[in-house]
């Protein structure tokens, strides 16, 4: 089967705790290659798989980049909300992330792939599945990108 491709997105401006927490992924995944956590899919509650490639997207702050790369190691599962002013619960799925970078190092979506970059960020929340052409797209910049980066 397959592996798909999903986005999820990062307001640094609602979920301003995961800024704190950059350093200490970036430093779990230079020791081990990678770290366990997880990130809310939005409204989405199934299709993604174990194995599946995942994107964090930092939203908000112009332009709209790339920070963090994984893999899903798990399926999408219910839990409560992870703050305690807020009530209910959400979506969420485990993420290996291998790769997180430094805010001033996240990658812009490419505007040259204007489709793309329409897509990306038309986006409200987390658990957007990218067009197997689409996700070749972001991957290749990606790679780019870390070969520089990380």
């Amino acid at each position: 089967m397959a592996t798909e491709t999903f986005l999820m997105l990062w307001n640094p401006d609602t979920f301003r705790e995961f800024a704190a927490e950059i350093p200490v992924l970036r430093a779990e995944i230079s020791a081990n290659g990678t770290v366990s956590d997880w990130w809310s899919t939005g409204t989405r509650v199934h299709g993604i798989e174990e194995g599946d490639r995942v994107f964090l997207v930092r939203t908000a702050v112009k332009p709209w980049s790339v920070i963090a790369s994984g893999r899903a190691s798990g399926t999408v599962y219910h839990a409560p909300r992870h703050s305690a002013d807020e009530v209910g619960y959400n979506n969420r799925v485990r993420i290996e992330w291998d790769h997180v970078l430094d805010q001033e190092h996240a990658m812009p979506i490419p505007e040259q792939e204007p489709e793309l970059y329409a897509y990306v960020t038309k986006r409200q929340a987390s658990g957007n599945k990218l067009s197997p052409e689409w996700a070749a797209t972001l991957s290749k910049y990606w790679e780019s990108h870390l070969r520089l980066h990380a």
